[in-house]
């Protein structure tokens, strides 16, 4: 390796993030890897024995009797004792520069089988490795190997290992967020197209994201709604001013349960039948984030006809939940659009009153938010309750 070359260097770089979105592009990063340092072999492993589904391990120029070895357990095992010495001392983003050569001269001892199965048959001689990851389950590293008839890795490869190692332990986090991305929108479409109400997903600019089933069939038989070459969501033209509002008036109290009294907008399919569309914010939480962390940035949209309303599984809540009578009837009114003010209301209660009760209904159903509680609660309704 010669000097630093940055250009060379961000090439590398870029490959690892590139890794990310399709895995098989690991060798590519890794012949450059190759390249740039003038290695003989390279392998990138990932070991998570309580989550076997996570391993990875990408390699080039390692023989295929090596890596058999590699994959089995006792040599896993002895891995890691052999190698834990070197690495102990040695923080995430910490390299090592080792000489194997000593261990031709006590193959025969137990503790040199690892050399013997997985490093003999490459002609490794030389190693140097950055450290990606480690804990009492769990080992992660990139190592890249010389032969006996090449000079020993210097500073500047061992430099270059730990600024790379920073990004790739950046591109293992991406991929593992992405990864939970999917699942976690894998679960909210499928609960959202369960939900036998439309609901529509924007953004605060009015931009369309998602629509589930049931608003699709509203959409296409009642053609509630246009969506401009941007991809904005407009109402029908005698709508489009309230509908706006009603956006507005989200953002401007995004504690209010569609507080107001436009936090409802009434419209009408072309054969004059009554509609129903509620708002509320909504923020896609992902993991490592709390609520407190983010500004909502969506916005739900419920279609109903008028006059309908959610009937909640009560003995479910009761059961479940130990919520009770009232606590019941509290989270009825609030799936069904009902604002602090007008709950207290309906039930002849203070608002403060209220506001205890959902103090302990978010303790009771372990919510944090009252977009998580209306999620829970859609998924407990039993049926449609025609209200004239």
């Amino acid at each position: 390796m010669a000097e630093m070359d940055f250009e060379a260097e961000n090439t590398i770089i870029g490959s690892a993030y590139d890794a990310v979105i399709d895995t098989t592009l690991w060798t590519n990063f890794i012949r450059q890897m190759l390249e740039y340092t003038h290695s003989t072999a390279a392998i990138l492993t990932v070991i998570d024995r309580r989550n076997p589904s996570a391993d990875l391990m990408h390699s080039l120029n390692i023989s295929p009797l090596s890596l058999n070895a590699y994959l089995h357990e006792k040599v896993k095992f002895i891995d890691l004792k052999q190698e834990m010495p070197l690495w102990k001392h040695v923080e995430i983003d910490g390299v090592i520069n080792h000489d194997w050569s000593h261990y031709t001269e006590t193959y025969e001892e137990e503790e040199c089988l690892f050399y013997e199965r997985c490093l003999k048959a490459t002609g490794a001689y030389y190693i140097a490795g950055v450290l990606l990851d480690r804990g009492e389950d769990r080992w992660s590293s990139l190592v890249i190997q010389r032969s006996s008839n090449q000079k020993a890795f210097q500073q500047r490869e061992l430099e270059f290992l730990k600024r790379i190692g920073t990004h790739i332990r950046k591109a293992f986090q991406i991929n593992q967020q992405l990864h939970f991305l999917y699942l976690e929108n894998q679960n909210f479409y499928q609960i959202m197209d369960a939900i036998k109400v439309g609901i529509l997903l924007i953004d605060v600019n009015f931009k369309f994201h998602y629509a589930n089933e049931c608003a699709q069939n509203l959409m296409d038989q009642n053609k509630f709604f246009e969506f401009d070459s941007e991809g904005k969501i407009h109402c029908a033209k005698q709508y489009q001013h309230k509908f706006e509002q009603l956006i507005r008036n989200i953002q401007l109290d995004p504690s209010s349960l569609s507080a107001k009294k436009d936090g409802v907008v009434y419209i009408h399919n072309l054969q004059a039948q009554p509609f129903m569309l509620t708002a509320k914010l909504f923020n896609k939480i992902g993991r490592g984030a709390t609520s407190n962390t983010l500004q909502p940035n969506y916005v739900i949209l419920f279609i109903s006809e008028k006059g309908q309303s959610y009937t909640l599984a009560k003995p479910y809540l009761k059961e479940t939940y130990a919520l009770s009578q009232r606590e019941c009837e509290i989270c009825e009114l609030f799936l069904n659009g009902l604002n602090l003010e007008k709950i207290a209301e309906h039930c002849h209660l203070t608002m403060s009153s209220v506001r205890t009760y959902l103090k302990t209904i978010f303790s009771k159903m372990q919510c944090n938010s009252q977009m998580e509680l209306l999620h829970k609660l859609m998924n407990m309704t039993i049926s449609f309750e025609h209200v004239y």
